[in-house]
């Protein structure tokens, strides 16, 4: 099994390549006070707090965000976008947490399971740092690419290595029930944002995905000939043609079993 993934070497992109448009950005903190009922007195933790994406929107509607993240460069560079919001981050591997028993009302994971080495011990550690009556907030964007884009997608899906790890976006769902925890409360906010193939070519040939940085150059080359063979078919060779993408970006309030 792969180890935990460190996005140190994303953290001089990450912002720019998987931030929320600037319209939806605005929303985040709101929707995820709505969909959870916060009442603003909530101590949180963010594990895998990262550049504070998902943090700094939500600390006006929380008491305090605390975050936890392996890697230094992403750390730094949310201290500093951080202004007045109460958040403190601080070096921490999700599979032991530095903090002690009951202290949180909330823990916010996002995009996290799929990228430790063991989430079942990750989930245990978010059980023991949680108060009794807390919950865990959990919440990860899907993306319905648009039908023009589609084939660019599965190009590079159908001609990439797949990640060996035990949970993936395929069995998240179940991967919850099957270890004590249920969905007690779930919302969703849509919007929609325009890219293009030759952006998601770019991101593939720079490896700005956490998926494309355990392939080889060579598998890595196929992918990437298999996107452009794409591109020509589908596109003309237009990469630059603008296609509009509805995403998902879906928050889930998760306790243990009675």
């Amino acid at each position: 099994m792969l180890g935990s993934v460190n996005f140190d070497r994303a953290a001089d992109f990450y912002d720019a390549t998987r931030a929320f448009p600037d319209s939806v950005a605005e929303r985040v903190g709101p929707f995820l006070a709505e969909a959870t009922q916060l009442s603003g007195d909530e101590s949180v933790l963010e594990v895998g707090i990262g550049t504070g994406r998902i943090a700094l929107p939500l600390a006006p509607f929380v008491s305090s965000i605390y975050g936890a993240d392996i890697s230094l460069k992403m750390l730094q560079r949310l201290v500093e976008k951080r202004g007045d919001e109460e958040v403190f981050p601080a070096i921490g591997d999700a599979h032991t947490l530095p903090y002690a028993e009951n202290s949180f009302d909330v823990v916010l994971v996002t995009h996290v399971f799929h990228l430790v080495e063991d989430p079942v011990a990750v989930l245990a550690e978010i059980g023991r740092v949680l108060k009794p009556d807390g919950f865990l907030l959990h919440t990860f964007g899907s993306y319905a690419n648009s039908k023009e884009m589609l084939p660019i997608v599965n190009a590079w899906r159908d001609n990439s290595v797949p990640t060996p790890r035990p949970v993936k976006w395929s069995n998240i769902d179940d991967f919850f029930p099957e270890n004590g925890w249920q969905v007690v409360r779930s919302d969703e906010l849509k919007y929609e944002y325009h890219t293009s193939p030759a952006e998601f070519l770019e991101r593939v040939e720079k490896r700005q995905w956490s998926s494309t940085w355990h392939v080889s150059d060579a598998e890595l080359a196929r992918g990437v000939d298999a996107i452009k063979a794409a591109i020509d078919k589908h596109f003309d060779g237009e990469g630059d043609a603008p296609t509009l993408t509805t995403s998902t970006y879906t928050a889930q309030v998760i306790q243990p079993k009675a």
